[in-house]
């Protein structure tokens, strides 16, 4: 490999080791992204690097949790689950989209129609869901290894919104989201262990996006 990377900052490599002194001590889940795409999650080419790197941190540190699970175009992106730690099934009517969100960013999502539905399972105390708030937004609902379902309105101002999940058992819990009215925009979920499990590695990325949008989003 030759020359430099567009954008490179080593000091950052400072706060990743100190978070791994916390993680020893049990205070600290240290998380680290890949952004990439088709080729790095090894899609359709079979040479992605993501869920190998995922793996081995894993041995060495211990799992803390999937992280981001993307929910849009399954085929295409840098955003897949890792097949050894979470599945993800879809059905019904859904839209992928690669739309511009709340904050201007080029990022992927799914909108959610008619009779659709996302399940997710994976190891986890805690699942994030992060969903577009936009006017005239339709309504999903919830609920966690089929117990009572929790209705969500993205109907309103525009921005990203997170719902928290927490105080579940650190076990494999299933996650499931549907339609309940009009259309929900759904960015995806982000699914973690207690903290001191271990690292958790988010997989980002998504055509036409670059790193700068992703290091933006706060949420």
């Amino acid at each position: 490999v030759t020359g430099k990377p567009t954008v490179a900052n080593i000091e950052t490599l400072r706060d990743f080791t100190k978070a791994l002194h916390q993680l020893s001590l049990g205070t600290e889940s240290p998380s680290l992204a890949i952004i990439g795409d088709s080729w790095t999650a090894g899609i359709s080419q079979g040479i992605g690097y993501w869920d190998a790197f995922a793996e081995l941190m894993y041995s060495k540190y211990g799992f803390g949790g999937h992280g981001w699970l993307t929910f849009a175009n399954p085929g295409a992106n840098g955003s897949l689950p890792n097949p050894a730690r979470a599945v993800v099934t879809r059905g019904g009517t859904i839209v992928n989209g690669d739309g511009v969100t709340a904050k201007g960013l080029h990022l992927g999502h799914i909108e959610l129609g008619a009779s659709s539905f996302i399940q997710v399972v994976t190891q986890a105390s805690t699942f994030d869901i992060h969903y577009y708030r936009v006017s005239g937004g339709g309504t999903f609902r919830y609920n966690i290894d089929g117990g009572a379902f929790t209705s969500v309105s993205t109907d309103g101002a525009e921005a990203i919104i997170i719902v928290n999940i927490t105080g579940l058992s650190d076990a494999s819990h299933t996650l499931r989201i549907e339609n309940e009215s009009g259309i929900a925009i759904i960015a995806g979920a982000d699914a973690r262990r207690p903290v001191g499990s271990g690292v958790v590695i988010h997989s980002l990325g998504n055509g036409g996006s670059k790193t700068e949008d992703w290091a933006a989003v706060t949420a």
